[in-house]
């Protein structure tokens, strides 16, 4: 069978003209709609950066539930609040099956589940250096920066 016969035999159902360009105007507003979502979530995104910037630098404090300042903030060093490491410095050798490696495309994608793999060795000495346990937090610093992702 050609396939110009395969397809001529194809039923269809279409609507008459009218409803077809309802449904088209249907779907134009839904498309506007979205675009819209889209830039007032892009606006959002702008605005908590700035008040985050401004709540960081203590230009904006907050009061307690009964109107009162909060105590000053304390500074500390951040090796006073938590432990911190250094990532790899090289990219390992990958191999075909062995130990997932996670990289900066994994925590700006948010996407865990394709990944490369390390052989148990270099994740052995890497182990050893860095321990990575449930509740770190993995950031980004190079291609991407600041990227988090908690460990769940």
């Amino acid at each position: 069978m050609a396939v110009g016969d395969f397809f001529s035999d194809i039923n269809l159902i279409i609507p008459k003209l009218p409803e077809q360009e309802k449904i088209a105007s249907f779907l134009s507003s839904a498309d506007k709609k979205i675009e819209n979502l889209k830039s007032q979530k892009k606006n959002l995104e702008k605005y908590k950066k700035g008040v985050m910037q401004k709540i960081f630098s203590g230009k904006i404090r907050f009061q307690d539930e009964n109107g009162e300042k909060f105590a000053e903030w304390e500074e500390k060093r951040l090796g006073e609040v938590c432990k911190y490491y250094d990532g790899t410095h090289q990219t390992p050798k990958y191999v075909k099956s062995g130990i997932p490696f996670f990289s900066v495309e994994h925590l700006t994608s948010d996407n865990f589940t394709k990944t490369k793999f390390i052989s148990e060795s270099v994740f052995n000495k890497e182990n050893k250096r860095v321990k990575l346990e449930k509740e770190d937090i993995l950031m980004t610093r190079i291609g991407d920066i600041g990227t988090s992702k908690l460990i769940t």
